[in-house]
């Protein structure tokens, strides 16, 4: 698979999850409320302002932009059928999807670096360390 349609992928990805935290801050319910709430509301921030930059790179490479949601979940990893779920479900769920565009992240970033795409291997370094810090915030909520 090349640069570009691994890079095609994330940006489904990352949309797809933008999609589901931003979901789940609106019906988070508990006692854990405040904090879930807050949390989730950094993680589908971070996710929505990576889009345009992710994009952006993808039109470096002369791409065209998704234009559909149709788009994004025929390229994502992800579906888009989101059942409801209970604080501590969120939490589980989304600290695992943040794991799989990790994942996902990082064969880019080899792939970036094989090809010598430098500004791509630096934003994706940084994606990466962005989405590292919120998974890791996730998993000390369980």
């Amino acid at each position: 698979m090349s640069c570009q349609s691994k890079l095609k992928v994330l940006i489904s990805d990352n949309f797809i999850v933008y999609f589901k935290s931003h979901v789940y801050h609106l019906n988070v319910t508990g006692p854990n409320f405040p904090q879930y709430h807050s949390l989730f509301q950094e993680v589908y921030e971070y996710l929505l302002e990576a889009h345009d930059g992710l994009n952006e790179q993808y039109r470096q490479m002369n791409g065209m932009c998704m234009v559909t949601l149709k788009d994004y979940a025929e390229e994502s990893n992800f579906s888009l059928d989101n059942k409801a779920k209970k604080d501590v479900a969120m939490i589980e769920d989304l600290a695992d999807a943040l794991g799989d565009i990790l994942t996902i992240s990082q064969m880019l970033y080899d792939e970036a670096s094989k090809e010598s795409h430098g500004a791509l291997e630096t934003y994706i370094g940084d994606y990466m360390t962005g989405v590292s810090k919120l998974k890791w915030k996730l998993e000390s909520c369980k």
